[in-house]
């Protein structure tokens, strides 16, 4: 029976491709586990909305300190954007193997690594379009 909840929370994989430093040419695919939430239609909606009003303030003549203060504020953005999704993770560890406990500080500094923002971004995109589970029928 469908249940339908108003905070649905799941557990989804996130894989995540880096170049592969023993191979040239190559790529090494790493997966870990996010629990994303889903959010609101009206919420989505407005986080885009404000993403596009900082995309808009971008001018041809903005001095390059302008533009990098402008760069810092999208993504502060995004940061809080995945943040508010994200409710924990799995399966994600140090260079030394020890557990990454889940916490603002370390999602900032996990987040800071573009593959893994882009790894993040794609594993929810797929998620709430559910583009994974169309592909395989």
């Amino acid at each position: 029976m469908f249940k339908l909840v108003d905070n649905l929370t799941f557990w989804w994989p996130v894989k995540v491709y880096e170049p592969n430093p023993s191979k040239t040419g190559d790529t090494v695919e790493h997966v870990f586990e996010v629990e994303f939430e889903i959010i609101s239609k009206d919420e989505s909606r407005a986080s885009a909305r404000a993403r596009r009003a900082l995309l808009e303030e971008i001018k041809t003549d903005l001095t390059d300190v302008e533009l990098e203060a402008l760069q810092d504020k999208i993504d502060l953005h995004d940061l809080a954007a995945m943040r508010r999704v994200v409710r924990n993770w799995r399966k994600i560890e140090s260079d030394a193997g020890e557990a990454i406990p889940f916490n603002d500080q370390t999602f900032a500094a996990v987040w800071a690594h573009r593959r893994v923002q882009m790894a993040l971004v794609r594993a929810y995109d797929e998620a709430i379009t559910l583009e994974k589970g169309r592909a395989k029928n």
